[in-house]
């Protein structure tokens, strides 16, 4: 039992320390106040979530599977002293063969219908006449926001209704960017002279972190935005009380961090 004993021994510390780096690898980003794919507010963010633990969990069951036969065959069959035995030779085993070639096999084809599944889900744009459209223009390094249907134009902050589909066409007006609010939808890229398409939904009001998820230049670490959700009620009084600011002033710019940023 010596050598046993001595390849646990080896095998403590340093499995101790893995374990610690992935625990607090993990926590870091689920605790962050800024933003979380852990925590979703919305469909479309808790469909990717879903798709995540799935894939998660089946890696995790291979790995312990896999993990535990190495070091099964490492224990079972280790050189013992004194052991002058020949090492038997083997033609191996069909039906083992066939176990490992066929349960990847299945693991993939469900992983696969599974991932296309959700891109369907994801893809499919809500009805324009039941949904808010709102167009996103990826600037350096800002972010801006037009609501064609009411006349309404922000930066920084993208205003919705709680529980309503918000339809996002997304451009830029110099280099790749790439819209991201982890809590409520996935990335997707804003590319110039040309329209990508995405949508969200946030299930509770609350204000959502989001930001360039693209290098962009030298100011890319300061182009963040807000998304803010507001009961239906209190967003149509922000639509009201955007179009009468604009009907005074001449525009319907809401400018929440100070003067509209001059791109360079």
């Amino acid at each position: 039992m010596r050598p046993v004993k001595r390849f646990v021994s080896r095998l403590k510390w340093p499995a101790v320390l893995g374990i610690l780096t992935v625990a607090l690898s993990g926590c870091g980003n689920y605790f962050s106040s800024r933003a979380s794919v852990l925590a979703p507010a919305g469909p479309v963010a808790s469909r990717e979530l879903s798709l995540i633990q799935i894939s998660l969990y089946i890696m995790l069951v291979i790995f312990v599977v896999v993990m535990g036969l190495w070091g099964f065959a490492l224990i079972r069959y280790r050189a013992r002293r004194n052991d002058t035995s020949a090492v038997s030779a083997s033609t191996g085993d069909t039906r083992l063969e066939i176990l490992w070639t066929v349960v990847p096999l299945l693991i993939v084809i469900y992983l696969t219908v599974l991932t296309v599944q959700t891109e369907f889900y994801l893809t499919r744009r809500p009805n324009p006449t039941t949904s808010l459209q709102v167009s996103v223009t990826g600037h350096q390094f800002f972010w801006q926001f037009d609501y064609p249907g009411l006349g309404i134009s922000t930066i920084h902050n993208l205003y919705i209704p709680v529980g309503e589909k918000v339809n996002l066409t997304l451009t830029s007006a110099d280099v790749i960017h790439s819209f991201w609010v982890p809590e409520l939808a996935g990335k997707t890229d804003a590319i110039p002279g040309y329209h990508t398409y995405m949508w969200l939904e946030a299930s509770r009001a609350g204000s959502y972190f989001g930001e360039c998820a693209q290098f962009c230049g030298v100011g890319h670490y300061n182009m963040h935005m807000t998304v803010i959700a507001l009961p239906p009620a209190q967003f149509q009084t922000w639509v009201k009380s955007m179009q009468k600011k604009g009907a005074a002033s001449g525009t319907a710019w809401a400018l929440e961090r100070g003067p509209l940023p001059v791109s360079s």
